[in-house]
């Protein structure tokens, strides 16, 4: 069948590969406005390009690595894409991803939020897009992806939605005893002792956050008397494996929180070329061989932290973002 449809619009099978990207980035368009093209027509097609450039392409393969989590491939589409799965919506390019589950579900329930898109799952709650205003400007919110793959899965949603400015502020295990003073860390690098940053950039023991969009986080702390702390985070997969010897390991080469999605988000942000700043609030604490549980935030202080991370995400149109290649936006 495809062989027949490609002679008849005379498309060489060498271009087959040009062709899906093309499309990629044609229907990531158009499924979005349903009033100028037949949705099942056009995302039939695309689905039938890119299974049938997957068999020309079929011999390329990786160079093999001791271990397969070394084996980075730099092309930027996959088998799959999110564009498979995306509802009619446009999202504003402002995006906040908090993760506190309770602080979306009031803002919600205040009416503040509202979903305009969902992606289902059979196993998870469904990842929530909402649509905010903050004084007349439109901000999306996502719902946050608990450990790397599921975060950065929701993320690449959302930029296939076009968001493009993101703001993440959740909250971590200190690796310093508590100051009540500084319970805000700000990461400058991320330790990736996790799985999922390595098929987005290659193989490094630590990766560096955009340092201009951190300038206007720290900025905004700044200016609203709020103290941090500013240092490396150690992103792990393994929480029941965060050991003395791990601990200690990591807090000598100078990290100074730990969570489990940081170097993650910031190394798909940085392929995908897209902004993305961080924060972290101290939720716990590590003294010496203790563990010490920390108090939850009450809503009131989520909320506020909430409003500056939507201030912070605005200031990011100053900087333009990442200088943008067609090549790694097509998803």
């Amino acid at each position: 069948m495809f062989n027949s449809f490609l002679r008849v619009i005379r498309i060489p099978l060498h271009k087959i590969s040009k062709i899906m990207l093309f499309n990629n980035n044609y229907c990531s368009i158009y499924l979005k406005r349903k009033d100028l093209c037949d949705f099942f027509g056009f995302n039939f097609f695309f689905i039938s390009i890119n299974l049938y450039s997957s068999l020309i392409m079929f011999d390329e393969r990786l160079e093999k690595k001791e271990y397969p989590i070394l084996e980075f491939d730099p092309t930027n589409t996959g088998m799959i894409s999110p564009n498979f799965f995306i509802e009619y919506a446009k999202p504003p390019k402002f995006c906040i991803i908090p993760y506190f589950l309770d602080l979306i579900r009031y803002l919600e329930g205040i009416e503040i939020l509202k979903a305009i898109s969902q992606q289902k799952s059979k196993v998870t709650d469904p990842n929530i897009i909402y649509e905010g205003k903050y004084y007349n400007k439109k901000f999306a919110v996502m719902t946050p992806g608990f450990t790397s793959p599921w975060a950065v899965g929701n993320l690449e949603y959302a930029i296939a939605m076009g968001c493009r400015d993101f703001i993440v502020f959740g909250s971590s295990g200190c690796l310093f005893w508590k100051n009540p003073e500084r319970e805000v860390i700000v990461p400058s690098s991320a330790i990736r002792d996790e799985g999922t940053s390595y098929h987005y950039i290659a193989p490094s023991r630590e990766v560096e956050l955009n340092k201009d969009v951190q300038a206007i986080v720290k900025n905004h702390l700044k200016v609203n008397r709020i103290k941090f702390s500013e240092g490396k985070t150690w992103t792990t997969d393994a929480f029941y494996r965060e050991t003395i010897a791990r601990v200690n390991s990591h807090k000598s080469e100078g990290a100074i929180a730990v969570e489990m999605e940081a170097s993650a988000l910031v190394s798909a942000a940085k392929f995908r070329q897209v902004n993305l700043g961080y924060f972290l609030l101290g939720s716990d604490f590590f003294d010496g061989d203790q563990w010490i549980k920390g108090e939850h935030f009450s809503i009131d202080t989520l909320e506020r932290y909430f409003w500056l991370a939507v201030e912070m995400c605005f200031d990011l149109e100053e900087i333009g973002g990442e200088q943008i290649t067609r090549k790694n936006r097509e998803i």
